[in-house]
């Protein structure tokens, strides 16, 4: 089986590339291609390479305003071309129009071909292969008179009157019977029925009210002034409607609302009429709020109580620091009798200064100590605060500074607890 080799008839490098038709010839297509082809591109001269001063040149040999060119002679040129190719143009539109449709004026029923063959019938002019073979070609109406003058043709033709066609002689129509039933028994001469003319006009008119109130309702079903419909049963329909529809999107939009919105209290009466919708609801609503107000007073009684024990306990300290203070410490100042700073002797008189007794208590002597230990574990009180009758008036251990100056008021009255009769 002989091998093709596409490879030596190829010419260019777009055939080199083919895929061959066996493992041989692509071998032998790539060696050619690789060692005994050469580009055709290799062989081509340079492009002529146009520079833009030549470019401006050939710009400015036209003017863009005048719209023709600056050289009499090139415009010359020019135009003569323009007008041969228009001729040339209108000439071949020309004899294209001759060919595709009549060779005379369907108006004037003129020639076209008059100027070439003057007298002769452009319709027999060239050669026709189906008339040469005795066929006829197909006709140019399909129907037998001139549609512009409406006029037959053999009056009205391009054709001379022994060449134009005949007309087709048509039988005259038949003439139309009608049934007895449908004979009118109406005379429009007199406008009056034959029989029973008034029982009948007035069936007509109360037919024409019947048929005129029907157009009437089709075509003005709804007035746009009232905006109602003028059927009463039909705007009943439409309020019906209306409400139906209205009653639908108010329970689909309850349905969307979420769970914590639907018990609001505002939904189980009239904010504007205060009109109850469920007095059940609302008596719950009234019960939350006050247990809610309950509370809120346990609350605040609660935070009262626990701020009188901080109070409380902070009298303690306080009583607790100043009993830690030696007593002795101001022993030496009550002995001296006067005020090393002022000179001045303490007493109670107009010229003397007064010694403020101190907050710290004396010692007591030890049998104090063990009556006064008796009394604090019968009334249950701890040893480290203070006798039961610290704060009052009716011990006389107290001391001269408490009297004075915690107890007492500036009207020489004891001054009362600020949570007397309160819880803690």
């Amino acid at each position: 089986m002989a091998v093709a080799q596409p490879a030596a008839m190829a010419r260019t490098m777009e055939e080199l590339q083919v895929p061959q038709a066996s493992w041989g010839a692509e071998l032998k297509g790539y060696e050619n291609a690789k060692r005994r082809f050469v580009d055709e591109g290799l062989l081509r001269s340079p492009q002529i390479r146009v520079s833009s001063g030549a470019m401006k040149r050939a710009e400015r040999c036209f003017d863009p305003l005048l719209q023709r060119y600056r050289d009499g002679g090139t415009e010359l040129q020019q135009r003569t071309l323009e007008e041969r190719e228009r001729v040339n143009h209108l000439n071949r539109a020309q004899d294209i129009q001759i060919l595709r449709g009549q060779p005379f004026d369907i108006i004037r029923h003129e020639s076209k071909l008059e100027a070439i063959a003057p007298g002769v019938d452009p319709a027999r002019l060239g050669h026709n292969p189906r008339r040469s073979q005795g066929k006829t070609g197909p006709p140019d109406t399909a129907v037998d008179y001139n549609l512009i003058s409406n006029q037959g043709f053999d009056k009205h033709h391009w054709a001379k009157p022994g060449r134009r066609p005949r007309c087709v002689e048509r039988p005259p129509p038949r003439q139309r019977s009608v049934p007895g039933f449908e004979v009118k028994d109406f005379n429009i001469v007199t406008n009056r029925y034959k029989d029973q003319h008034e029982a009948r006009s007035k069936n007509d008119r109360h037919l024409a009210i019947v048929e005129a109130a029907q157009k009437d309702m089709v075509h003005n079903a709804y007035n746009p002034v009232t905006q109602q419909f003028t059927d009463p049963r039909n705007e009943e329909c439409a309020r019906t409607c209306d409400d139906a529809r209205g009653v639908e999107l108010n329970m689909r939009a309850n349905a969307q609302l979420p769970p914590s919105f639907k018990g609001r209290e505002s939904s189980f009466y009239n904010v504007v009429s205060h009109q109850k919708h469920d007095d059940g609801m609302l008596r719950m609503y009234d019960e939350a709020e006050a247990g809610r107000k309950d509370r809120y007073n346990n609350r605040y009684i609660t935070e009262h109580n626990l701020h009188a024990q901080d109070i409380k306990g902070d009298h303690i300290t306080n009583v607790r620091m100043m009993n830690r203070t030696a007593p002795e410490r101001f022993d030496e100042e009550h002995g001296r009798g006067y005020d090393i700073v002022s000179n001045k002797m303490y007493g109670h008189g107009p010229k003397n200064q007064t010694l403020y007794a101190p907050f710290a208590q004396s010692r007591q002597s030890p049998w104090q100590q063990a009556t006064s230990g008796s009394k604090s574990a019968h009334h249950g009180m701890s040893s480290t605060m203070s006798l039961p009758g610290r704060f009052g008036d009716s011990h006389g251990n107290r001391s001269e500074a408490g009297r004075s100056r915690r107890s007492v008021s500036s009207h020489g009255s004891a001054r009362p607890s600020a949570y007397a009769g309160r819880a803690g």
